[in-house]
């Protein structure tokens, strides 16, 4: 917490002195007249109240960022506390008239105290906006074992300053060490041992299948086939199976579709739907003698 003195007590004090003496000049107002109802005697005393909750709300609510925000604390929240504002100073000013003061003080007693509400919670705003700044800050700021201890925490960095103890040189030197010879993997007398076991030959690698001479092609598709629902589709796999075909005419059906990587069952229907119509014979015609 910061120590910073920021005056909210007395900004408080004087928004309350405020906001009690309009509410009390509302409520004595609505009284002019004989016996006043009872709503019109809360609702005199609600616009004092409205105002002071609104400068409030306006103080100490923490908006988000953003440009529609400010428009609602400061326009929304702002109008609504500033028509509160003015029917309370219609409120004050009626009763001083009725009082028969004088002009300045029933036209500007009234902005006196309003205004002595507004300045206090004025003060309420910056004040708060000054604790958001500073608060965060002392919060992160936690007490360590330096600033508890501070006598400890000396002791401790003597502590870690003196020199450690060295190890006494050796009076004679050491002889020297002959390096062994590493062990070798397979002994000398290995080769020549009675019935040692030969090691057994790498398998050879199995020869590749001759390839199907069927699958076996040339031509080179370089254009996908149309997308299946396309018109153009059985016919360009008739083109295809016909130029297989031709190349090596002992291919067979399911040869032919793998090259072009289709179902057999497609090659069939593209054949079957593709295939030439056979000519349609001539009509005769009965000639009367």
């Amino acid at each position: 917490m910061s120590t910073t003195p920021t005056g909210r007590g007395w900004a408080y004090a004087g928004a309350i002195i405020g906001g009690a003496l309009s509410v009390a000049a509302n409520v004595a107002h609505s009284y002019i007249a004989t016996d006043p109802p009872a709503l019109k005697v809360i609702f005199s005393a609600s616009w004092s109240v409205l105002l002071f909750v609104g400068i409030e709300v306006v103080a100490r609510v923490a908006f988000p960022p953003g440009i529609q925000y400010v428009a609602l604390r400061f326009v929304g929240l702002g109008g609504v506390s500033l028509v509160a504002g003015i029917v309370s100073y219609q409120h004050m000013s009626g009763l001083f008239e009725h009082w028969g003061l004088d002009w300045a003080t029933v036209h500007l007693g009234p902005l006196a105290v309003d205004g002595f509400l507004a300045i206090c919670s004025a003060a309420l705003i910056l004040t708060a906006a000054k604790r958001a700044r500073v608060e965060p800050s002392a919060e992160r700021a936690k007490p360590t074992f330096e600033t508890l201890f501070p006598h400890l925490a000396a002791l401790r960095d003597e502590d870690a300053v003196l020199p450690a103890e060295t190890a006494p040189a050796a009076l004679v030197a050491p002889a020297p060490i002959e390096a062994t010879p590493e062990p070798s993997a397979v002994p000398p007398w290995a080769d020549d041992a009675p019935g040692a076991p030969a090691p057994d030959p790498e398998p050879e690698p199995e020869p590749e299948a001759p390839k199907d001479p069927r699958y076996v092609t040339e031509i080179v598709f370089t254009e996908a086939l149309p997308e299946p629902g396309d018109p153009r589709r059985y016919p360009e796999i008739r083109r295809r199976a016909e130029m297989l075909n031709e190349e090596n005419p002992a291919r067979s059906q399911q040869v032919i579709a793998d090259l072009i990587e289709i179902p057999r069952r497609t090659l069939r229907d593209a054949l079957a739907a593709t295939a030439p119509k056979p000519a349609t014979p001539p009509k005769l015609e009965l000639v009367h003698v």
